[in-house]
């Protein structure tokens, strides 16, 4: 046994902590905004199933008061927070081929964009045992092997998709020991299946569990896979699995019961364990279950093993053993708390399956680590006190015995790192508030902060201060610069959480990341030079200055080293390995500065007599181009500017006029200036289209540089290059640059002197004092802070000025933008090239000319801006959450697609009747012409070009020949073409399905064709 220290030692500074909670327990509105029936919805509502008998139709109610937790956990201090993702919020009905609900996902990704603004890192748990109803009823869920995975791999895919830009440490499953016992073997959780029927109506408990779990460690792998192949090569996210296992230690010394603690432990850990860290079930179980236990193919296994990246653990008490048991689930062990001598093992908690015992903890910790060699990432461990739930709140918030516990978890962790050499990176206290415990109801409280259930008030208990205490104390903070600018370098330590991004060295990530790759894309010598995304980064890189997003939105590594100089730590990126120490300058130096391919190194810093706007230090610098190492390790680095440090004899001269002004700075440009978008005339567009298949910087790898009022000249510019200008020639005087916008110009006007943007080599001249009192200025805000800033405060105004005043701010922050037609247009072209033929191509071309006098006649008479085009693309998502009610009751094929013919939603019948597998009909990864025969497409495009801008024709009835089975564009650029799927009742004849055909056209407030309703029917 080992005993609890507590060594004179910090954790690293990289070291995540914070608190847990599960979507299910906290979120409640469950029928608000879309969000489907899961299987805790019924199964919490049945009499008995929860000790109360109250359900989780509002839990603790942070759907609505998410933002108030945010507010605890910063006033906590946590550097991380865990949170699920409710399945049934993201796709109703579960399936792969089921609608997704737009507004979960919102939810989702403003909680995760509000966590980075604050500087809390998100730690995502993707199942956290609330299986959408549907699935169940389907297939029966966990229970179908081939079905499941499959739904749940897609499900995934969606939650890369959307969050993996911001979102980097992943777990796949939570516990899935209680998924498989507790919910199919004991029946006290949701769907309650088991043996015994004075509980459960139906199930086996013998054989379910066992398919269960092989079913669910199934479904992890596959989706690792998924997100190690597609995802984390741009991503850079870390992704695992949280299992739960308290530690097992004999009830005396004799042989059997040694024997039976292992047995326990098999079970409880090693039949999820083994074959994700091993690569096989372990030999007591086999023996145990016999052919009972479902088997890996050879296939199957290749992808289990090594699927996850790290240890994630849950753990709670430990259990004395004796053998003899007849619990299976248990590895027919006996568990107890009373020791020989009649003595408790420890403080006992208000669940009766759990005591204090910290020894056991740091015994667990060693274990794991010796067996799996995997990093240990602690995502639950908490303490429910005792009748805590009777108690006035006033003595429930000093909550003794949860700080206890505590205290004793936290001293075995710092001294299994000390002093056993344990790779432990995080850890999350179990739980942040009160909530829905599962079969508990609310009887038992396991939160730091209390809730009062009617009135949704929290309160921190003395726990939250314990271990915030903790964690402040024995977490090594980032060394300060000292006033006089010397900065002290201390040798890197390799630790837990380094890799904040996924392994890569120096990857913390900064909440406004995204902010500064848009505007560093938009310089002009980047432009100018041809410059790509990749070359970009590795040119901040070697400076050593933040680096940004790729123009996708993609993340990079964020802080890089410098020789000579303090920097965060790096981490190797293989987990398997000991840890070792990373010599980032060797890995700089070694290269000479010829040749193609050769890295150079950045300049080096030195100080110089400035300081910076917010920290209000000296610092080491490079002409002012990089921000202050505190800003850096503050997550300031985008506020940070330099300027001449004043003695306090100037501050003390300072006038009550200027205080509040700040003089233009020598900033960085890139860093504080809104750039102007680039204007695209007539040759410059119509050079860029004679090479669409590429489409090079200034348009499809960077749509944030397009303004999408140039459609309309570019739908000109594009038919005339692909004819060469001898089909569709252009009357005189009517060229694309008669639709040149106008100049882009920032609407919320910043605290940098335009003069000074425009020559920014030399100092703007002074300009004349205002006759009335200049207004306060602020300090050279970015537009990201000024959309903060404009949201927060609302000027007065009609309800439509201040909402056009948020939108203009949010837009001009990077942080909305148009559709990108332009691409979609590019996209057709590469079909035609490929697809038809030369007189197929004509004949398509020929309506897309219609288009153009359409087009331009718009484009004069209402003047569309940028803002025009947010507000109809927001307008374009509302009507797709309208038919998501519409395809799922429909029982006839139908798909909806842009007027460029990207497909954003069909049905199951459809994707049945084409037999592609649905997710590649959503979001534009499928073109309805894609489907469509040659002479199909042909006709589509003639009747559409006819009516588009008709408003008098809504409808169009006609035929068509679709595609069965085609060969489409995967929707990972490094994966091989998609085929449709299998499916039982395929049609004979190969490739091709005639079909009667309509589609409704729906418009936008200008008369502009938004979207188009397709329904087919099979002749």
């Amino acid at each position: 046994m080992i005993a609890p220290t507590a060594p004179a030692y910090k954790l690293p500074k990289e070291f995540l902590w914070g608190f847990a909670t599960a979507s299910f327990q906290v979120e409640g509105s469950l029928d608000v905004d879309g969000r489907g029936k899961s299987v805790w919805d019924e199964f919490s509502r049945q009499p008995g199933k929860t000790l109360d008998g109250r359900d989780g139709d509002v839990a603790t109610d942070s759907y609505k008061l998410w933002k108030e937790d945010l507010d605890l956990l910063v006033s906590y201090g946590v550097t991380s927070y865990r949170f699920s993702i409710a399945w049934s919020r993201i796709i109703p009905l579960g399936g792969r081929n089921d609608p997704v609900n737009e507004q979960g996902i919102q939810f989702y990704s403003n909680l995760i964009d509000a966590l980075l603004a604050r500087g809390i890192v998100p730690f995502v748990t993707i199942y956290h045992w609330d299986l959408p109803q549907a699935l169940h009823d389907r297939y029966g869920g966990w229970l179908n092997k081939e079905e499941i995975v499959k739904d749940y791999v897609n499900y995934s895919r969606i939650c890369f998709e959307r969050f993996g830009d911001r979102v980097k440490y992943w777990l796949t499953m939570n516990e899935p020991w209680c998924i498989s016992v507790l919910a199919y073997g004991r029946g006290v959780f949701a769907p309650g299946r088991s043996s015994d029927r004075m509980r459960s109506p139906e199930g086996d408990s013998s054989t379910e569990p066992w398919i269960v779990g092989h079913s669910v460690i199934l479904s992890h792998a596959y989706a690792a896979k998924l997100y190690r192949e597609e995802f984390k090569p741009h991503q850079g996210g870390q992704i695992g699995i949280t299992l739960n296992g308290d530690w097992s230690i004999p009830y005396d010394d004799s042989p059997q019961n040694i024997e039976a603690a292992q047995h326990a432990l098999d079970v409880a850990i090693g039949w999820f364990a083994d074959p994700i860290y091993l690569g096989h079930y372990p030999e007591y179980l086999r023996t145990m279950l016999g052919d009972r236990l479902p088997v890996f193919t050879a296939d199957e296994l290749a992808v289990v093993k090594g699927s996850s990246d790290f240890y994630g653990m849950n753990t709670y008490t430990t259990n004395l053993c004796k053998a003899g048991g007849d619990d299976e689930f248990q590895g027919k062990v006996e568990y107890t708390f009373t020791r020989p001598d009649g003595t408790q093992l420890g403080t006992q908690a208000h669940c009766a399956w759990l005591q204090d015992y910290p020894e056991g903890f740091r015994d667990l910790l060693n274990y794991l680590w010796k067996r799996y060699r995997k990093p240990i990432y602690v995502t639950e461990n908490g303490f429910a006190v005792k009748d805590e739930n009777n108690k006035p709140v006033e003595e429930a918030l000093s909550d003794a015995d949860r700080v206890q516990y505590f205290r004793g978890t936290t001293t075995a962790l710092l001294a299994a790192v000390a002093e056993d050499g344990v790779d432990i990176r995080a850890y999350f206290g179990w739980s942040l508030l009160d909530n829905f415990e599962w079969a508990d109801g609310y009887v038992t409280r396991f939160g730091v902060t209390y809730v009062d259930y009617e009135t949704q008030k929290r309160y921190p208990k003395a726990s939250a201060k314990f271990i915030c205490q903790w964690f402040k104390e024995y977490v090594e903070k980032d060394e300060l610069p000292m006033d006089d600018g010397t900065s002290r370098v201390e040798p890197e330590r390799i630790g837990a959480g380094d890799a904040l991004l996924g392994g890569s060295p120096k990857t913390k990530k900064s909440p406004f990341a995204r902010l500064t790759a848009r505007v560093s894309a938009l310089l002009g010598e980047c432009l100018g030079a041809g410059c790509t995304p990749d070359v970009l980064t590795e040119a901040w890189r070697l400076s050593g200055t933040p680096s940004t997003p790729d123009l996708r939105g993609d993340t990079m590594s964020t802080y890089s080293a410098d020789p000579g100089h303090a920097d965060a730590p790096a981490r190797p990126d293989s987990t398997d390995a000991p840890v070792q120490h990373a010599d980032i300058s060797s890995a700089v130096d070694h290269d000479s500065n010829d040749g193609p391919g050769k890295k150079k190194k950045g300049p080096k810093r030195r100080k110089v007599n400035h300081a910076c706007l917010y920290c209000r230090r000296s610092h080491m610098t490079c002409d002012e181009g990089r921000p202050c190492q505190r800003c850096i390790k503050r997550e300031i680095g985008h506020l940070c500017h330099d300027e001449k440090r004043q003695s306090a004899s100037t501050k003390e001269k300072s006038t009550p006029a200027t205080e509040h002004t700040i003089p233009n700075p020598p900033v960085d440009v890139a860093r504080a200036a809104p750039a102007e978008t680039p204007q695209f005339s007539s040759p410059s567009m119509s050079a860029s289209m004679n090479s669409w298949p590429g489409m090079g910087l200034s348009l499809a790898q960077n749509a944030f540089l397009y303004q999408p009022e140039n459609e309309f000249s570019v739908l000109s510019d594009f038919l005339e290059s692909l004819d060469d200008g001898s089909f569709f020639s252009q009357p005189t005087g009517a060229g694309s640059s008669f639709m040149s916008p106008p100049p882009y110009t920032n609407s919320v006007p910043l605290s940098v002197d335009n003069a000074y943007l425009a020559n920014p080599q030399e100092p703007a001249a002074p300009e004349k004092p205002p006759e009335e009192p200049a207004p306060i200025v602020l300090p050279a805000a970015t537009k990201t802070e000024k959309f903060f800033l404009t949201a927060a405060d609302q000027a007065s105004g009609s309800r439509n000025e201040r909402l056009n005043m948020v939108i203009r701010s949010k837009y001009e922050a990077g942080l909305l933008k148009p559709y990108n037609y332009v691409k979609g247009y590019a996209r057709l072209s590469r079909w035609m090239d490929r697809n038809v033929s030369l007189e197929s191509k004509q004949k398509i071309l020929q309506p897309l000319s219609v288009l153009r006098p359409k087009f331009r006649a718009i484009a004069q008479s209402e003047s569309l801006t940028d803002i025009d085009l947010v507000f109809i693309e927001e307008a374009f998502e509302r009507l797709l959450l309208d038919y998501d009610r519409v395809f799922s009751a429909m029982a006839i094929p139908a798909c909806l697609w842009r007027r460029t013919g990207e497909i954003y939603k069909a049905n199951r019948e459809f994707a049945e009747l084409v037999g592609v597998d649905g997710y590649m009909l959503r979001d534009g990864r499928t073109c309805i012409y894609e489907l469509m025969a040659e002479d199909s497409a042909v006709n589509y495009w003639e009747k559409y070009g006819n009516v588009a801008f008709d408003s008098n024709q809504k409808a169009v009835l006609t035929s068509c020949v679709l595609r069965y089975k085609p060969l489409l564009p995967s929707s990972s650029a490094s994966s091989t073409p998609a085929r449709g799927k299998e499916r039982a009742g395929a049609p004979s004849e190969e490739g091709f399905i005639s079909c009667c055909f309509s589609f409704t056209i729906r418009r936008d407030p200008y008369g502009i064709p938004t979207l188009i309703v397709g329904n087919f029917i099979k002749c």
